[in-house]
């Protein structure tokens, strides 16, 4: 194989050569010969030192993932705060409903079963 050849480069099902047309043959290998090149461009392998702008803008986005952390923070502690109240509630509402069973087990053994009108006060026995 000789190195300094121009290589024409296969062309793949999609028309686009699988191999960059470099001027140097590269060996072929059933496992990449449908890729297709989309020329990217090479990466440089060392640092990279951003510049003002991708720092501002990449400090942003860390500042908002900090404030959006402790909003949420925030709300799981609210709601944590919501079940205790609701849990809290739900107790003294079931100690009201026993409370008004015992109060009506109470009217009904003294004056039978009925009627009462709360704007009024009054009771109406069943007849």
């Amino acid at each position: 194989m000789e190195l300094n050849q121009p290589a024409q480069a296969p062309q793949s099902n999609f028309g686009m050569p699988t191999q960059p047309n470099t001027g140097m043959q590269f060996p072929q290998s059933s496992a990449n010969q449908n890729i297709p090149n989309f020329n990217i461009p090479s990466q440089n392998l060392g640092p990279v030192v951003f510049d003002q702008n991708e720092l501002s803008e990449m400090n942003n986005i860390r500042e908002v993932y900090d404030q959006l952390t402790i909003a949420l923070g925030q709300v799981e502690m609210q709601k944590r705060e919501i079940n205790k109240n609701e849990k809290r509630t739900l107790e003294r509402l079931t100690a009201i409903e026993a409370q008004e069973k015992v109060f009506l087990d109470k009217i009904v053994a003294k004056y039978g079963e009925g009627t009462f009108d709360v704007n009024t006060g009054i009771f109406t026995p069943k007849r």
